[in-house]
């Protein structure tokens, strides 16, 4: 699990997704990522080797007021 603020976190996740994953969840991680904002990656590689392009988004979004 990886916590942080934005606009670092947004930037990162973005980074990490290799654009293979659930179609809905990238255009949400490509239009927003507010406040309590979550995304969720499958990785093939130890956390010590990610980088760019190296997680399978399977899921994003955030809580709703």
């Amino acid at each position: 699990m990886l916590v942080g603020h934005n606009p670092s976190m947004h930037g990162a996740a973005y980074a990490i997704d290799d654009g293979t994953g659930d179609p809905d969840a990238i255009r949400w991680l490509r239009s927003e990522f507010p406040t309590s904002a979550v995304a969720i990656f499958e990785l093939a590689a130890p956390w010590a080797d990610v980088g760019t392009d190296c997680g399978c988004l399977t899921a994003a979004g955030a809580p709703r007021a």
